[in-house]
């Protein structure tokens, strides 16, 4: 941890502090189970770590750095939040993030991402979280709005909206869904998780899944 941060695949005594601080404190990988402290960074620590940053209003990318390990050292155990409400805990538990690889619109959503990112100063956020949090209204609105991917996000003239774009920008024929800028920064991955479960219904919601095994299988 020469930089001061870790990350996943790194390895070390400095990796198994971390998972004995996270245990101490409750939290755990995805299937709920305890972290082995092997000393190695990898798919469940990272889970774990996600966890922790959400609880906290942190930006759950699973790196650790300065503001985690920060709010690591004075963080409370985690309450058993499944002994008040054991449905809520299940439902959550099978309801994963946008930015979680196991949601269905999690492909969309690593596009919108990487297109946003191209936008660079020009996309006018202030930090990462402002634009991972774009990215969700962007997947929860494009979703909705019957497109099955983004190729491109622009901004409008304005430079108060953005649209999400499927197809070639010189075609005619593209698709697009557009959305406030300010109110896509502040809309939680959580809330664009919830409303695009409310708002999409679950057969459709598969749907870019099936269609991207689909040509995976041609």
């Amino acid at each position: 941890m020469a930089d001061g941060v870790l990350r996943k695949n790194e390895h070390g005594p400095d990796v198994t502090a971390l998972q004995q601080r996270l245990n101490a404190l409750g939290y755990t990988d995805a299937q709920g189970q305890p972290l082995g402290t092997d000393g190695k960074f990898g798919d469940r620590t990272l889970q774990a770590v996600q966890a922790f940053q959400r609880d906290h209003q942190l930006s759950d990318d699973g790196i650790a750095g300065r503001d985690t390990f920060k709010a690591l050292a004075g963080a409370q155990p985690r309450q058993p939040e499944h002994a008040a409400a054991p449905e809520q805990r299940d439902a959550s538990s099978r309801q994963p993030l946008l930015s979680d690889q196991a949601h269905p619109q999690h492909a969309m959503y690593q596009q919108a991402v990487g297109a946003l990112e191209k936008l660079g100063p020009a996309g006018g956020f202030k930090d990462r979280k402002e634009l991972e949090q774009a990215a969700g209204t962007l997947t929860h609105d494009a979703s909705i709005s019957g497109l099955t991917r983004i190729d491109h996000v622009t901004p409008n003239k304005a430079g108060n909206g953005l649209f999400a774009v499927e197809g070639r920008l010189d075609d005619p024929a593209h698709r697009r869904a557009y959305i406030d800028r300010d109110q896509a920064v502040q809309q939680t991955l959580e809330q664009s998780t919830q409303k695009l479960r409310q708002d999409l219904p679950t057969g459709i919601e598969q749907e870019p899944a099936r269609e991207t095994n689909r040509a995976m299988a041609m």
